[in-house]
């Protein structure tokens, strides 16, 4: 019977600096040949939900979690975000429930830059233990995911870490389930004007208490989580992890 040798490729690196203008710059070493993965591939799955003081591109974060294929989170508060630029329902049902820096799910409660260092470096670990570029799954692409890459990447895309793939899976186009308004309605409607102004904010708060009690059936989720106050950012992002991996079969060996 023929032998196979199992040959190894050690991955070469270079050091690079994430910069900040406010927090600490932080020093790691990025893999020049990680392993590209592929759609079948759990390990490469971080999932990401994105609380906005409004649903359009010019919002701000008001909080951000990832949640890895295995269920570890990265939570971060945001406490710059410019108060006159919240919506009714952000303002109600959102800012008066974060947890606080004291919590215990908060890995950062502060200023945009100081999450954005826990942001890399979260990612970052999880990039050097599997070896694999990061696959974002995410719900509210069309404003979240903009927002979200511009922290990783600046605004040029070009300058997106080579770990990181650069297109996001949308859970709702997988699912069917996106939220449409008149297009003539759309623009007012995202700067919190006009008869549909409510609409959008409303109906995303329907849809992610949904799938929370989607996700609270699968039982791949602490109810702990799952029972975080008001419409957490982790509590989505884990409720899409577990529909997710429900929907493609996606399991641990």
């Amino acid at each position: 019977m023929a032998t196979t040798k199992k040959t190894t490729t050690k991955a070469t690196t270079k050091k690079t600096t994430i910069k900040s203008t406010k927090a600490k710059p932080v020093e790691i070493s990025l893999p020049e040949n990680p392993v590209v993965t592929t759609s079948g591939d759990r390990l490469c799955y971080v999932y990401v939900a994105v609380n906005l003081t409004r649903n359009t591109r010019l919002g701000e974060m008001i909080s951000l979690a990832m949640v890895d294929a295995d269920g570890d989170t990265f939570y971060g508060e945001f406490n710059d975000f410019s108060v006159n630029k919240l919506l009714d329902i952000p303002k109600s049902s959102i800012v008066p429930t974060l947890l606080g820096k004291d919590n215990k799910y908060v890995n950062v409660s502060g200023t945009y830059d100081e999450v954005k260092v826990g942001v890399f470096n979260w990612l970052y670990n999880k990039f050097t233990n599997w070896n694999r570029t990061v696959q974002f799954v995410m719900d509210r692409v069309s404003w979240d995911w903009p927002i979200f890459k511009e922290m990783l990447a600046g605004p040029d895309t070009e300058e997106m870490p080579k770990w990181v793939s650069p297109v996001v899976v949308d859970i709702n186009t997988e699912l069917g389930d996106n939220i449409t308004i008149p297009k003539d309605k759309a623009l007012s409607a995202a700067n919190g004007e006009g008869e549909y102004k409510n609409f959008i904010p409303a109906a995303i708060v329907n849809r992610d208490l949904k799938r929370v009690e989607t996700a609270r059936s699968l039982k791949t989720v602490p109810e702990e989580i799952l029972d975080l106050p008001g419409i957490n950012a982790l509590t989505v992002a884990s409720s899409i992890r577990a529909i997710h991996q429900n929907m493609w079969g996606i399991v641990k060996n």
